[in-house]
């Protein structure tokens, strides 16, 4: 399992991003860390979770997907995030 930084830059004005969001959810163990930023425990690599999430934005919106471990930081965030980072990298 690999956990997966998912970000996306929501260009399309007229788009309902809920699909995105419910096939983040549905990977495994995620956490939100900002609007549009989510990580995720997953065993799919970046190529493949990025073609599984492309279908749910437009074709002026902006995906990446980023294989995360080791060492991090944060300001400012929750407990509950900050722990959910510390637990699973």
């Amino acid at each position: 399992m690999a956990v997966q930084l998912i970000t996306y830059t929501p260009n399309s004005s007229h788009r309902n991003y809920n699909d995105l969001i419910d096939d983040i959810k549905e990977l495994g163990d995620w956490c939100k860390i900002s609007e549009t930023v989510w990580i995720a425990e997953t065993s799919l690599n970046t190529l493949t979770l990025r073609d599984k999430l492309k279908k749910h934005i437009g074709i002026d919106d902006q995906l990446a997907v980023i294989t995360m471990a080791g060492d991090w930081s944060t300001q400012n965030f929750s407990n509950e995030i900050n722990n959910w980072l510390r637990n699973h990298l």
